[in-house]
């Protein structure tokens, strides 16, 4: 019988004859083999090739797999399993709908079978902002709450919210490490930033009142890049993002930010000016570097959109 194995590994070889499921599993290090890679010989006995926890971790999920599909009678084969990527995530958009732990961590299961091996946290955005920072609970008191939702099917003016506490966060980025999953935050900034400027108008460039967004969409109001305050504030949102996740990456956005309030905004221009740039597009790649230097300082690396 032909197996079927999601996602399908590099190789399988089909022998003659069946094994039985409860025969001896001996381990064997494979040093042949990548991290992530694993090797099951089924032949009489049951042979588990590795050369790493990560590696042996999806082997011994993809013979659950075949046993699940089997019952007592294993076909005999030989698979090697090569991952064609080395960053193989998947997102969680906790800002437009919220997800409790246990959800997460149900996803973090199903994923794991599928050797996904990063978890894509989004985290924040113009709908709603969703981990406590402690020196900013502003964050969670106003941003953690919109006053309706129109997104697809779902039209409402239910006020809708929820975040993680830092507990939460640790108990899941544990959770994910367990099944040998690594976990990037998304943070975003500067557009997609209704839920924080909504919480600190100290961030706003004109000062005025920034609501929650509770439809999808594009929005003009995003973080003022001509104000000293403005990199304080974040490099000390970051600094407590770095602390909880303590995984290589950090994503911070930096997709669909209109420069309209930028081009009105005397401090922005003035940025532009003693920066020497050319134009508000210059200006946020001028703030992006700000932000990917600190935390670098930080021991970590920044991803952004493209």
């Amino acid at each position: 019988m032909k197996l079927s194995i999601i996602p399908a590994p590099y190789q399988a070889d089909y022998l003659k004859g069946f094994t039985k499921a409860d025969a001896e599993i001996c381990f064997y290090e494979d040093t042949h083999l990548p991290r992530d890679g694993f090797a099951i010989h089924i032949n009489g006995n049951i042979k588990i090739g590795a050369s790493s926890q990560s590696g042996l971790f999806y082997a011994e999920n993809t013979l659950k797999m075949i046993k699940y599909q089997c019952g007592q009678n294993l076909p005999n084969v030989h698979i090697r399993d090569i991952p064609k990527y080395t960053y193989r995530s998947f997102m969680i958009d906790s800002c437009r709908h919220f997800f409790d732990v246990s959800d997460i961590k149900k996803m973090i299961d199903y994923c794991a079978k599928m050797r996904f091996n990063v978890f894509h946290w989004h985290l924040t955005d113009d709908q709603g902002w969703r981990i406590e920072i402690k020196n900013y609970p502003s964050l969670t008191q106003i941003g953690s709450v919109r006053h309706g939702t129109h997104m697809g099917s779902e039209q409402n003016d239910t006020p809708y919210g929820g975040f993680y506490t830092q507990e939460e966060i640790r108990d899941v980025i544990a959770y994910a490490h367990k099944n040998h999953m690594t976990v990037v935050p998304e943070i975003d900034m500067p557009g997609h930033t209704s839920a924080l400027l909504a919480s600190l108008p100290e961030l706003i460039c004109n000062k005025k009142n920034v609501e929650i967004k509770t439809e999808a969409g594009i929005f003009k109001d995003i973080i003022c890049a001509g104000n000293d305050n403005s990199y304080d504030i974040l490099c000390n949102i970051l600094d407590e993002i770095c602390d909880l996740f303590p995984d290589e990456y950090i994503h911070i956005g930096g997709d669909e930010a209109p420069k309209t309030k930028w081009k009105e905004c005397p401090d922005c221009q003035k940025r532009i000016r003693q920066a020497g740039l050319k134009n508000e597009e210059e200006l946020q790649g001028w703030f992006t570097n700000e932000i990917v230097s600190f935390l670098k300082s930080k021991g970590r690396k920044a991803i952004v959109w493209n």
